[in-house]
């Protein structure tokens, strides 16, 4: 699976929303679909993955005062797929934040106060 991840689909669709749909089995990582990925519909899946996962904590935290922001380490490990810089990155974020992050964005997203990076290692549960 690391494979198909990073030695294909990276490089042949240099698409960061592949990050939200291949991914771990950890609490860390952007939810897994309950139906499979399809041809005709992929874009749409693509964005509803990315949609999800950048609008959940486990993605992005921002300070109660506003001040910076905390990510996902998904976005330290692979930040090139998502953005060369900072404006290029927030503009990523943007595209599929809500509301109130969106408009975090437009003011920060030059300059982004990163506070540092976050990651659950933990397997999800799949219950008793």
């Amino acid at each position: 699976m690391n494979d198909i991840e990073h030695r294909i689909l990276r490089p042949i669709w240099q698409d960061p929303r592949i990050h939200y749909a291949l991914n771990c089995a950890s609490i860390g990582c952007p939810a897994l679909m309950a139906t499979a990925y399809d041809g005709s519909r992929i874009e749409e899946q693509l964005d509803k993955a990315a949609l999800a996962f950048i609008r959940d904590e486990r993605a992005v935290r921002v300070a109660e005062d506003g001040s910076e922001v905390e990510f996902s380490s998904l976005f330290d490990w692979y930040r090139s797929d998502f953005g060369k810089n900072d404006a290029a990155f927030s503009d990523h974020l943007a595209r599929y934040a809500g509301l109130e992050f969106a408009t975090w964005l437009s003011v920060h997203g030059d300059d982004l106060p990163i506070s540092g990076y976050h990651y659950d290692w933990s397997l999800n549960d799949s219950g008793p």
